[in-house]
């Protein structure tokens, strides 16, 4: 089951731990203002209940890196896309090399 979200994600976030619904995935398309999506996935790592293995991806201006510091997620990969940057974060420890 999937449902778009439209809107602040600081409201969202409190709506959807009211419903106590659990997330296999989560995708932020945050406005590309500096700061706002690092914002924005500290409340979705710290707030969101997330099941384990859990995939958040956060779309960004493609000189805007968020670094791997939101715990319990653990950054998986970045990707430039012409101007869009998408970064992928695991819900739980970071994987090992193979």
């Amino acid at each position: 089951q999937t449902e778009t979200i439209k809107g602040d994600v600081f409201k969202a976030v409190k709506n959807l731990v009211r419903r106590g619904r659990r997330f296999d995935l989560v995708f932020i398309g945050a406005p590309y203002e500096p700061g706002l999506a690092a914002e924005a996935l500290r409340a979705v790592a710290e707030t969101l209940p997330l099941r384990p293995g859990a995939l958040v991806v956060v779309e960004t201006f493609h000189k805007e890196e968020l670094g791997d510091s939101f715990p319990p997620l653990s950054l998986l990969d970045s990707r430039v896309y012409g101007e869009t940057r998408l970064t992928f974060f695991r819900f739980g420890p970071a994987e090992k090399n193979r």
